[in-house]
């Protein structure tokens, strides 16, 4: 009897033994499907966060949508009568608006209500004990409230996002060849449109001419007709008007043709300078005992000009002083040397033209500088900073 109960001891001791090993092995378990779950439950939420719920559009929804214009497809020849045939672009295309205006909001699952969704798995009765059906069979799914239910819900949102997807990538082709017709019809009409506009804008430029022509011959001719009034007036009013009239007529013919012989001269001067230009030869210097000559080419510029007074200082170079002063510079440049002054109307232009002419008064001592008094019967113009003085 002692022996018996002395092995039922043993028995119960190693069942016991064993009880509490399997309950370390099972709370170890434990641990690791509660982590696990936490972890499933956690990316879950993440997860769902990343799929659109189509059933609730985003807050941006009340923005307005641009209107897609129609294009039109009709060819350039057509008379402007005409009313243009015309075609929406995304006529052919599925396109839900909802995605320009937000898009659609994502599963919030972050609240203590979703979580305990997702930590239920069975249905469970009034009295918090799993539902069954057919007898025997626990529920799982039925009420919107368990794991299942809530992974169903976010698996149909997910495929519903994935379908859109891939509807949208099959339209994208058909939209590409759509835009691609459009950007070339657009490439060529633009040229057109390009020479059309110049050809415009030349006209109206060339109206605004007309135009501003137009109004000045209207202002002198509103002028002449004043002007012809008033002496008509005068030679009513008073005949001795007209007689001082005609003289001073007469006057200005002769100051007139005073102002043609001038010019007559002064073109011959010219004609004759340009032939020195275009020929061989040398400007001369006129001395009070003979003429020196002074070889061609450029002598220096103008750094100063005075025309009020009648000269302009030059600033010589080093070769022009060594041959009006000698090379040791100790000769007096002659009284009466003459040079001629051109003006280049920029880069392109190689030659100059003249406009003047000076003639020597005095030397800066120490320095290349010369004062040119201004030979004002060859003058064509101001003389200005920059100008170029030469011998030819």
């Amino acid at each position: 009897m002692n022996k018996a109960l002395h092995a039922f001891v043993y028995l119960f001791l190693i069942l016991a033994g064993a009880s509490l090993w399997f309950e370390l092995q099972l709370q170890s378990q434990r641990e690791v499907l509660t982590d696990r779950d936490r972890i499933q439950r956690d990316y879950i939420i993440k997860l769902a966060a990343t799929i659109e719920d189509a059933s609730k559009p985003g807050e941006d929804d009340t923005r307005e949508v641009v209107e897609v214009l129609k294009m039109d497809e009709s060819p350039l020849d057509i008379s402007s009568d005409e009313d243009p045939s015309t075609k929406d672009l995304l006529e052919s295309v599925q396109y839900d608006e909802q995605y320009e205006k937000g898009g659609f909001k994502t599963f919030d699952w972050r609240s203590d209500a979703v979580k305990t969704k997702l930590k239920a798995v069975y249905l469970v009765d009034a009295e918090g004990k799993p539902m069954v059906e057919d007898g025997s069979k626990v529920m799982s799914t039925g009420n919107g409230n368990t794991t299942t239910d809530m992974l169903d819900s976010l698996f149909k949102a997910s495929g519903e996002q994935l379908a859109k997807l891939n509807s949208t990538r099959a339209e994208l082709p058909k939209l590409r060849k759509a835009l691609n017709m459009a950007i070339k019809e657009v490439n060529e009409v633009k040229p057109v449109a390009r020479k059309r506009l110049e050809e415009m804008n030349n006209r109206d430029a060339e109206i605004a001419k007309l135009n501003g022509e137009k109004a000045e011959l209207q202002s002198q001719v509103t002028k002449i007709k004043a002007q012809i009034g008033e002496l008509e007036s005068e030679i009513i009013s008073k005949s001795e008007q007209i007689q001082l009239a005609q003289e001073e007529i007469a006057k200005k013919d002769e100051d007139i043709q005073t102002y043609k012989d001038r010019n007559e001269l002064l073109t011959k001067q010219l004609r004759e300078a340009r032939a020195l230009n275009q020929g061989a030869g040398s400007v001369g210097t006129t001395m009070a005992g003979g003429t020196t000559q002074v070889s061609f080419g450029e002598k220096g510029k103008i750094i100063r000009t005075e025309n009020e007074f009648g000269f302009v200082v030059v600033e010589l170079s080093s070769a022009a002083l060594d041959e009006l002063k000698g090379t040791k510079r100790d000769k007096p440049i002659f009284q009466g040397t003459e040079l001629l002054v051109k003006r280049f109307a920029g880069p392109e232009d190689k030659v100059g033209s003249i406009i003047g002419r000076v003639k020597f008064r005095q030397e800066v001592p120490g320095k290349n500088y010369v004062v040119f008094d201004i030979d004002t019967f060859m003058q064509q113009g101001t003389l200005e900073v920059g100008d170029v003085v030469f011998s030819d």
